[in-house]
Formats: structure tokens, sequence, C-alpha cells
């Protein structure tokens, strides 16, 4: 049967319900699909992490999970709970403005459908308004973020040229009462449907876990421990007289530089310390059930031996959970739009502000945040110029014509691809780097460990080029096209050098 065309006399919204996405199959094929995009769209915003590494990690990290999932017996349910999530969101706003047609979908930030490719595919017949609704909690440049970053790129792609209208982003959750009220109802209403009543709860502690965070972020990045932090001291106000103690626990990994305190392992140790040896768990920082929220928190918490614990589940479908959501987002819909410029941006309230840079001790070779910079210009500018003198003498060697136009064919892209895309924005992310250190600095930290390892990987690739038996049309092609594109990137670090100036306290 064909469904019924949406009413035409309505007004039509798109309502986006943002998720992360994990697959369930544990299979190499989607879990490395997965790991590629969280690497390439999420973790390369903070570590610098060359791309042509990326899908190296993410094989790595799809056979881990694999071997984990499969020997825990265990496979990620988030997507289908995602699906039954909008399901629900669709049925309350409808119920609520029955004059309006919602068009409700799913959008996962790491698995197709990928917005990008929703936003292509709307904009032939655009919706009246464009809502976003975030299926986790916080607003972070690792959560709505990321979907900030897609718009953003698909408006500047057009120049502004195309008529979808400026998204409405359902946030503040971390802020909002009535979310924490309907999280910390939630909480109680589900340790007295698993049996646990007012004394057993008195006696346990309730370690509410949430997505630990790296603390030392570069400045203008939201991490979102802002909001989660003030969501938990609202749910705890609610609940503090219920239970016998109240923590947050967060998930932490290893790696990226200081995490948020305390971490799951540490608030289970402090419990027993405390002399509680009956627990609640409850990971309050994700609506939706995911391998963090069913794996990793149980894991952290048995660094200590319980009498009794309670694990809770993530509110998932709960009707009564999602109506509050829902009213957040009629809310929301009823607000002006942003503005297409200022998208990619957030609120930069809670950014990480930028500290004036600390003084350190004068010494030789020792250099400011410019001084720096002109260092790191000049490395560049000495590399790129013997590339593309070592190209020019290749090149002369080509004596046809059609062999230099090749020749001319693998230089130009390179020149312009990665000196724009990749040594550019490197350039202009290792300015801000640079204002940030200590003044003055070593010599040696006009690049970070990780680019001096590439430089290091890239000379031995110019090395084994040079002895290997290559035609010299290809090889004047790649000189040209990587010593172009140094000096690109050098001429980044001399357009931009005021970007290393530090600030002054």
């Amino acid at each position: 049967m064909t469904p019924a065309p949406p009413n035409q006399s309505k007004r039509r919204v798109l309502v986006l319900c943002l998720t992360y996405g994990e697959p369930a199959e544990n299979e190499f094929a989607p879990q490395y699909e997965y790991s590629l995009l969280i690497l390439n769209r999420l973790t390369r915003r903070v570590a610098p992490i060359p791309r042509f590494v990326t899908p190296l990690l993410a094989a790595r990290r799809a056979r881990k999970r694999i071997a984990t999932f499969r020997e825990k017996n265990w496979s990620s349910p988030l997507e289908g709970i995602s699906a039954r999530q909008a399901a629900v969101l669709a049925e309350l706003l409808a119920e609520a403005r029955p004059d309006t047609d919602f068009d409700v979908r799913v959008i996962r930030e790491f698995r197709p459908p990928l917005l990008p490719k929703v936003l292509a595919d709307i904009e032939r017949d655009p919706p009246d308004d464009l809502l976003i609704v975030p299926l986790y909690v916080c607003e972070s440049d690792f959560t709505s973020g990321i979907s900030r970053t897609d718009f953003e790129t698909f408006h500047r792609a057009r120049k502004g040229a195309h008529r979808l209208p400026g998204p409405k982003y359902v946030l503040g959750l971390g802020f909002d009462e009535r979310f924490a009220r309907a999280t910390a109802d939630f909480i109680w209403n589900t340790c007295r449907e698993q049996g646990w009543d007012e004394a057993r709860c008195r006696d346990a502690a309730l370690i509410l876990g949430a997505h630990g965070t790296v603390v030392t972020l570069p400045p203008g990045m939201n991490s979102g421990a802002q909001e989660t932090g003030n969501l938990f001291r609202l749910i705890r106000r609610e609940l503090k007289d219920r239970f016998g103690w109240v923590r947050i626990g967060w998930l932490n990994h290893q790696l990226g530089g200081m995490w948020t305190k305390p971490s799951a392992e540490e608030a289970a140790r402090e419990a027993h310390e405390r002399g509680h040896r009956k627990v609640v768990y409850f990971p309050f920082g994700f609506i939706a059930d995911n391998g963090e929220s069913m794996l990793e928190g149980r894991d952290q918490l048995a660094v200590v031996p319980w009498d009794e614990m309670l694990y809770l589940p993530c509110p998932n479908d709960n009707r009564a959970y999602l109506r509050v959501l829902a009213d957040l987002a009629l809310e929301r819909l009823d607000a002006p739009p942003e503005e297409w410029p200022a998208v990619g941006r957030g609120n930069p309230a809670y950014e990480r502000p930028e500290m004036p840079a600390e003084r350190a001790t004068p010494g030789p070779l020792k250099f400011g945040g410019v001084g720096l910079a002109v260092l790191a210009c000049a490395f560049w500018t000495m590399v790129g110029t013997m590339l593309t003198v070592r190209g020019i003498r290749v090149a002369l060697d080509v004596h046809t014509p059609m062999a230099l136009i090749l020749s001319a064919a693998v230089a130009l892209p390179l020149i312009w691809i990665k000196g724009t895309r990749v040594l550019g924005r490197l350039a202009l992310k290792n300015l801000r780097r640079l204002r940030a250190l200590p003044q003055p600095s070593p010599f040696y930290r006009m690049f970070t460990p990780a680019i001096w390892t590439v430089i290091c990987c890239m000379s031995g690739l110019g090395m084994l080029l040079r002895i290997t038996p290559i035609a010299p049309t290809l090889r004047a092609g790649i000189l040209l096209g990587v010593g172009g594109a140094m000096l690109v990137g050098a001429g980044y670090y001399l357009a931009n050098l005021r970007q290393a100036r530090p600030l002054t306290s």
C-alpha cells in the first residue's frame, strides 16, 4: 500500500535524532567502518593523527572490539534502541501538535546514514523547520559538535546558496531541572521495580557513570564536562536523602592528557573506604545503552568486591523520560533558528577559555611563541625549497611535452590538497598551540612529538624514493608536489604569525 503524501497545508518539521551509532554485528567490516569514522570524525579533532594512519588504527580497534564482545557474548543494542526512541518521540510530538507534520529520523554520527548525505537529500525539498534532537545528554565538541561541523561544511560548500532553514538544536539538558528530575525519578522507580526498598537504598552507594573527557583540551573547545557535572549535582540534590552516598564516576580512557576525576574505579574505592558494600550503578551520562554504559562501567566498578550490586539500564525508550525530551523539543521548535554563519560554533559560554601562557626561565635556544613559529616556517621553507629544486632538476631530464604534463598533473593536486587542506590546517593548529606553551620554550617544541615523528617517517620515505627505480616523470611530480605543499604550509605560517602571540595576564 502506498503511503499517503504529507499534508502540504501543515507546517513541515524534519526532526533529526542524533546518536553515535554502534554496530550490532561483531564482524570486521562494520566494526572497521565504525572505528574509522570515529577516528576521522572525532579523534582527529583533538589528536594530531595523520589521516593515512587511521585505517591501521581502525583495523586494530575493530579486531579488539570483536574479540572482547565475542568473549563476553555481547552485541550492541544501541541502534535498535535509537530507532525505538525516535518512534516514541514521533508519537509524542504528533500527539502534542496534531497541526504539524513531523518527520522524525535517526542520524548516526559514525554509521550511515551520516548527516552530510541526509542534508544533500533534503536540500531538494527542504522542510519548514529543522529540529535537531541529540539522543545524548550534553553538548560538546564530541557530541553535537560533530553535526555542527557537518552543517558548517554544507553551508560553506554551497556558499550559503541553499534553501534549508537554520537548525534548531535541543540543548542544555544538563542545565534543565525537569530533565534532572525525570532522570532521578527513573533511577528511583527502577530501583523499586528491582526490589530495592528505601532501607536497602539508604545502605547503598549510588554511583552515577558518565563518559569521561580530557580536561586539557585546546582553548575554544567544549568537553561537555561542565554540563555533565551540573546534571550530576541536580540529580544528587533529588536523591541524596534516599541513598547512603551519591558520587559521580567518570568512564575514562588512558591517552590524550589529564582526564576527569574521579574515575569510576576511584569512586568505587571511595565507597569502600566509607564502608559501603552495596552499590547501585546508573550511567546517567547516556540516554541509551551501548558498549560504554553496559560493559565499561561494570568492569571499572569490579575493582572492589561488592556484597550487592544493582546495575540500572539507561532510560532507552522509557516513555515518561522521552516525554520530557519531547517537551523540550517543542519549546525549541517555537524559538528562532540558529544563524547559518555561526552554526559551527555552538555555545561559546561553555568553551574552555584560553589562559595566559606561563612564564618560563629564559635560556639559550629558547624562544617565545612567535619565535618558534618563525623557526617552524623556516624549517618548512627550507625543506620545501630543497624538494622543489630537486624536483625541477629531475623535470629537466624529462624531454617530451607529454611527460612534463604528466609531472604537472601529479604535482599540482598534491600542492593544492596537501598544502591547503593538510599542511595549512596543521600550521594554523600549531600556531594556536605555540602561543599556549610556556614562554620561552626550547626550539624543538616548534612541533609536537607526533609531527616530529611524521617528519622522520616522511624523511625515510624520501630516502627510499631516492633509491627506488621510479620513472623520472613520476619522481618529478612527487618532489614538486610535496615541495610545493611545504612552501604553501610555510606561507600559512608567515601569513598568520600573530596567532602565535600569547595572551598577556
